[in-house]
């Protein structure tokens, strides 16, 4: 039994086939096929890369806004 989903070309239902060892999704209606890829996991070390920009990024937005402070307390005292 063949899965349906949505075809991403028409909007039609899309029947999803299995061959072998991956699936394709075959449209009757416009006769797109494509192969549906899984999703691949983050590595470790992609994790450690993605926390590290987010906390350098906040720590420089803490340094800008500390300097943008520092310039416009001056601009009024």
């Amino acid at each position: 039994m063949a899965r349906e989903e949505p075809c991403p070309n028409c909007g039609k239902m899309a029947e999803i086939v299995s061959e072998g060892d991956r699936e394709i999704l075959r449209c009757a209606a416009c006769g797109t096929e494509r192969v549906i890829v899984g999703m691949e996991e983050i590595l470790p070390i992609e994790k450690k890369l993605v926390i590290a920009s987010l906390i350098l990024a906040i720590i420089l937005l803490g340094i800008l806004y500390y300097i943008s402070y520092q310039m416009i307390a001056h601009l009024y005292t």
